[in-house]
């Protein structure tokens, strides 16, 4: 008997290896990509830039995505140190695209080793006060 069976908790099933966590961000990450892809071919690369200094709205809005697209970096950056990963291809790719680069690292975090996912599924389940960061020692 399982530990969940003996004190009456439901037992969890085993999610689909292609769950939502994984899918969602590949086709994000496509449909996005192409969008971009469409934008640069038929606008040029820096037309977005001519539009944000013309214009005080479109000027926030890159100002918006300089802020969020830092603050991915910096989340990317923690994330691969932890699991002893590059994080250079990705930081180019925001810095470049935008948020191209951050999705198609969850892309790739998402295709980890099984032992990257099952610690993160562990982490996930554990109570609140009981998560560590990577990085912090046990003792």
């Amino acid at each position: 008997m399982t530990s969940e069976v003996m004190v009456g908790r439901p037992c969890r099933l085993q999610s689909p290896r292609m769950n939502l966590k994984r899918i969602v961000p590949v086709v994000l990450l496509v449909g996005f990509s192409a969008l971009t892809a469409e934008v640069v071919i038929r606008d040029g690369y820096t037309e977005w830039l001519r539009i944000a200094f013309e214009n005080r709205s479109a000027g926030l809005l890159l100002v918006d995505l300089t802020i969020a697209c830092s603050l991915a970096i910096g989340w990317m950056t923690r994330d691969a140190r932890a699991r002893g990963t590059k994080v250079w291809p990705f930081a180019l790719l925001t810095v470049l695209f935008g948020s191209v680069g951050p999705l198609a690292y969850l892309v790739f975090r998402g295709a980890a080793s099984p032992a990257d996912r099952r610690a993160d599924d562990a982490e996930e389940r554990a109570p609140r006060g009981l998560r560590l960061e990577r990085n912090e020692p046990l003792a």
